[in-house]
């Protein structure tokens, strides 16, 4: 996954909730467009409660879009 790739999904418009997850088996909801940060090398991800998580773009190995209710999206 590029920089790029993750930026178009977290700013699509309008937000949907998606998945994160890394290559060590993590995944990471992100369930509002204020609770994630991309650099160019790094993700940041909030959670509700302020808590943080930081990991290198490079880790993600794929982002799946969930429904508003936090499930998967319907293909």
């Amino acid at each position: 996954m590029t920089v790029e790739q993750l930026r178009a999904i977290a700013g699509r418009a309008p937000f949907r909730p998606f998945r994160i997850s890394l290559e060590n088996g993590e995944s990471f909801e992100v369930r509002h467009p204020e609770f994630i940060g991309i650099t160019p090398s790094w993700v940041i991800i909030h959670n509700p409660e302020g808590e943080g998580i930081i990991f290198e773009v490079a880790d993600v190995t794929s982002v799946r879009i969930l429904a508003r209710n936090g499930r998967r999206a319907r293909s």
